[in-house]
């Protein structure tokens, strides 16, 4: 705002009186009469409820059964009562006329001080009136003196409006002319996005042609050294002789310009920093020139390479014929290895037996006859006998020889046995071992594999059968089974005899 608004409430502070001046007969005749209503509000506070003077007990009551009421014969209730609820009611109503009537008599005439003292207020009650009527016409002229004051205040603030509506209108223009500029730049700026785009769309297609070039250079360049490598010795040592002769050009140059030594210019030629020798390996001349000249390269390479394979595969040929025939002549080794071994295992498997049954036969001896033979091991030496007559083959007349000559014999034709094993080489017989048990390592894993191929190929049908089946939908309550109760397993230890020969006593004393 350009000016200043009046202090209001400095308006006429020349007519606000000042609190420190003596209180008029009004004031002081107000100020104790407030004092003795509020003794009189605390004296009735601490007074018990009986004691205080009220409307009902400024005459003594009395209850209404101490009062003989007469009974008017000639009133009539609009409801029958009996006799007992009419005289209360008619008591009743005798006390109340009572009351009516001491209530009047109680109003008695008041003395000349109380009148005195109401008149008296009522004077003071009159001149605080017309101070009252005073200080409102002073606060009419205060509010007057407001009035005026607020009027400027109005103007001013209708000018300060004026002046505001202005700075509205050019800072409203100003707003427009902003977004008019603020448009233009982003329309010039839209144009500089597409101008930008349109050339950023030029250096993609250009770095793509650019790679593409670029492989198409290194596919040249991988082709040309292709082309290089099948090139004639003459051509790579012709090449090379002038490749040395620009070298040596170079390092006399080098070493007379910049005064580089033999060590610095080599590394400067391990590391291709020279760009002569680059120039050299891409703009020498190629050998090939011609397709034709390609073509009989390639010509001679295949004739090469057809020579080669056929070497290879008589080779190969050759090689498969000798190892059919190793293999047919390994296998029958092994074979023959292999059932001697299993003859010398059976054999000796007999032979422990029949030792066994020897010492059970001389234990039992002792005990009860040795020149008495035994009916059961006799038996069982014979079935033995017959069950393997290739591998005993000196005994003979079982059934006529007596039970020891017949164990001398089979000792006998052990013993034999034993230095016929005793000659094979121990090599040999390792080596037709590890073979046997490769074999069967190697039928146990093809049976296994096709015991597992059979499962699954079993697996696969079950699954298809199921998957051609039509679905079946479960209805109602699913039925529920009981969880089989916990076994318990009671391990018993017993105690394993070791002594064989105590068990083959055993067995043979039954």
């Amino acid at each position: 705002m350009s000016e200043k608004l009046p202090q209001i409430h400095k308006v006429n502070k020349s007519d606000i009186q000042s609190p420190f001046r003596y209180p008029s007969d009004e004031e002081v005749f107000l100020f104790r009469e407030q004092d003795r209503k509020k003794q009189e509000a605390q004296n009735n506070g601490d007074m018990h409820i009986w004691d205080k003077k009220t409307a009902t007990n400024r005459t003594q009551l009395k209850h209404f059964k101490s009062y003989e009421t007469q009974i008017d014969d000639k009133f009539k209730s609009k409801t029958a009562y009996n006799d007992k609820d009419k005289k209360i009611i008619n008591e009743a109503l005798q006390i109340i006329q009572e009351r009516k009537k001491q209530r009047a008599k109680g109003v008695s005439k008041e003395p000349i001080v109380t009148l005195l003292e109401q008149k008296k207020e009522m004077f003071l009650v009159s001149k605080a009136h017309g101070i009252i009527e005073e200080e409102i016409d002073k606060l009419k002229l205060m509010s007057k003196d407001k009035k005026e004051a607020l009027g400027q205040s109005l103007k001013m603030l209708e000018t300060d409006n004026e002046n505001f509506q202005k700075y509205l209108d050019t800072n409203k223009q100003q707003k427009l002319d902003a977004e008019q500029k603020a448009d233009q730049e982003v329309k010039e700026k839209k144009a500089k996005e597409s101008e930008i785009k349109s050339i950023n769309i030029k250096i993609t297609s250009l770095r793509a042609e650019k790679t593409r070039n670029e492989e198409a250079v290194n596919n040249y360049m991988d082709h040309k050294k292709f082309l290089d490598k099948l090139a004639p010795k003459e051509w790579h040592d012709a090449k090379e002789k002038k490749r040395q002769q620009l070298v040596n050009r170079l390092k006399e140059e080098l070493i007379k310009s910049k005064g580089l030594t033999d060590k610095q210019f080599q590394q400067m030629v391990d590391n291709k920093k020279l760009d002569e020798l680059e120039e050299f390996e891409d703009e020498y001349e190629m050998y090939f020139k011609q397709p034709s000249q390609l073509v009989e390269i390639f010509n001679d390479l295949e004739e090469r390479n057809l020579f080669l394979i056929q070497t290879t595969q008589d080779a190969e040929q050759n090689l498969e014929e000798l190892k059919t025939k190793f293999n047919k002549i390994k296998k029958s080794l092994d074979d023959k290895v292999f059932t001697l071994q299993q003859n010398k295992e059976q054999l000796k498997k007999n032979y422990e037996n029949v030792c066994q049954q020897i010492k059970t036969l001389q234990l039992k001896g002792t005990e009860k006859n040795a020149k008495k033979d035994h009916k059961e091991l006799r038996k069982q030496i014979i079935e033995v006998c017959e069950n393997f007559p290739n591998e005993i083959q000196g005994v003979h007349d079982l059934q006529n020889k007596e039970t020891l000559d017949i164990l001398v014999q089979i000792e006998l034709h052990l013993e034999r046995q034993l230095k016929q094993i005793r000659s094979f080489r121990p090599d040999r017989v390792e080596n037709f071992r590890q073979e046997c048990e490769r074999d069967w390592k190697v039928k146990q894993r093809d049976s296994n594999n096709l015991k597992l191929k059979q499962e699954e190929e079993r697996r696969i049908k079950a699954n298809q059968e199921k998957i051609m089946q039509p679905s079946k939908k479960k209805t109602g309550r699913q039925p529920m089974f009981r969880s089989k109760p916990f076994d318990r397993v009671i391990v018993q230890q017993e105690e394993s005899v070791n002594n064989e020969e105590l068990e083959d006593q055993k067995y043979f004393m039954e």
